[in-house]
């Protein structure tokens, strides 16, 4: 009876609270033992996992379903990972591309040494209509000869994405750097770089969830529903080096602060800064981002001008680099 005379006096306090207080009683009686008139323990009553527990396993189970699938995967596949590794490597090394040049010799080793063709010829297409033998199980003297000649063939191709904005190139350049100084080297580098993105597709999940938890405050559904769909969408891009990984989270942290900038009354200097570094991010990561279509609320924020200059701006970067016309 103190209980119930309890919940009742706490009508007045705001509804998170009082489900506190709530719980909290109704705890204190079930460890009181069972009830004198039924004879039977009352039922707990549990608090529900939170959210942001839920979307944190998510991010768990996303970063593990890309993990396995990156290392599944032999090398290198037919969506332009040797260009993307070939810039990796550079950046490794401190490089910054100013504009289109041939691969590097390191890179050329790597391709030479550890290339699958199953991503680009079927076995007919070889003798007895079976693969050849990966080029690192031959004989050492066998190894040099290839490399050397492949190594060749490389230097006089040009790399099509050292034109690219350098943000993804140089977080994984770094990425690469760690896994050295870890010891690891030949093949085990080239996947330590692909494992970066069960990071990248972690942050991609709770970017999801955070940003619906902004956009439907009242609709619970879709704070886990977004981070679910995010964690088992199977987007095969993840599984490889590239630097279109990067532009779904780079874009998502721009829309979640350009949505905070804007539904704000007064704006705080943190989400203006933060909103503005995002759009950078963008960027820097991918230029279609920027220049393809116009960002939603930038003339919301009377920044249509600013736009324009950025988009200018950027394709007077590319003139500049003097491209060669692709016939």
């Amino acid at each position: 009876m103190e209980i119930a005379a309890s919940e009742q006096r706490i009508g007045d306090l705001d509804s998170d609270r009082q489900a506190d207080i709530v719980i909290a009683a109704r705890s204190e009686r079930d460890d009181l033992g069972p009830s004198p008139e039924t004879g039977k323990r009352p039922r707990k009553n549990r608090r529900p996992l939170p959210a942001r527990n839920i979307a944190a396993a998510l991010c768990v189970i996303a970063a593990a379903r890309v993990f396995i699938f990156s290392a599944a995967f032999p090398f290198f596949n037919n969506v332009d990972e040797q260009d993307h590794a070939d810039m990796v490597v550079k950046y490794a090394h401190g490089y910054l591309s100013r504009g289109l040049t041939q691969f590097g010799v390191e890179s050329a080793r790597y391709f030479s040494l550890y290339y699958t063709p199953e991503f680009f010829r079927g076995p007919e297409q070889f003798p007895g209509a079976r693969f050849p033998q990966p080029a690192w199980m031959l004989p050492a003297e066998e190894q040099e000869r290839l490399i050397t000649k492949k190594i060749e063939w490389w230097q006089h191709h040009p790399n099509s994405e050292s034109t690219e904005p350098p943000l993804y190139y140089a977080i994984a350049g770094v990425w690469l750097n760690l896994g050295r100084l870890s010891g690891l080297e030949g093949p085990w580098l080239l996947y330590w770089v692909r494992f970066l993105n069960s990071f990248i597709v972690a942050g991609i999940v709770w970017t999801g969830f955070v940003t619906a938890r902004l956009v439907f405050p009242e609709q619970p559904i879709f704070h886990l529903g977004m981070p679910l769909l995010l964690a088992l969408w199977p987007q095969s891009s993840l599984y490889s080096v590239q630097s279109d990984v990067l532009s779904p989270l780079s874009f998502g942290i721009t829309f979640f602060w350009l949505l905070n900038l804007t539904s704000s009354e007064s704006p705080t200097a943190l989400a203006s800064m933060a909103t503005g570094l995002a759009a950078c991010g963008c960027v820097c990561c991918h230029l279609e981002l920027a220049t393809t279509a116009r960002p939603q609320g930038m003339d919301r924020l009377g920044c249509a001008d600013i736009y324009g200059a950025l988009r200018s701006v950027t394709r007077r970067h590319l003139v500049s680099m003097e491209l060669p016309h692709v016939q």
